[in-house]
């Protein structure tokens, strides 16, 4: 029964896909931009200091900054890393 339902969504999916208009890629240099997402390798003390003097500069630039970083999960010992259900 469960191969029977995923292979229903997986057939809505991809029929879904197909309709839905790709948008084409679009360069904008930094002068330009209006919002920029900096995303960045974080480190257990989430010291940061380099990314956070960027994103400052940014921000003075007139920009909007959404910054994200991420841990590897090799190198994270929290709970919520190592009962993710993510696999390598």
């Amino acid at each position: 029964m469960n191969k029977i339902l995923l292979y229903i969504r997986d057939f809505v999916f991809q029929r879904t896909l197909r309709r839905t208009p790709s948008v084409p890629s679009v360069y904008v240099d930094y002068e330009h931009a209006n919002t920029v997402l900096v995303l960045f390798e974080s480190d257990m003390l989430e010291r940061n200091t380099l990314i956070r003097s960027i994103i400052k500069q940014m921000q003075s630039d007139g920009k909007t900054v959404a910054a994200c970083g991420f841990v590897e999960k090799k190198k994270c010992s929290l709970p919520f890393c190592l009962n993710s259900g993510y696999s390598d």
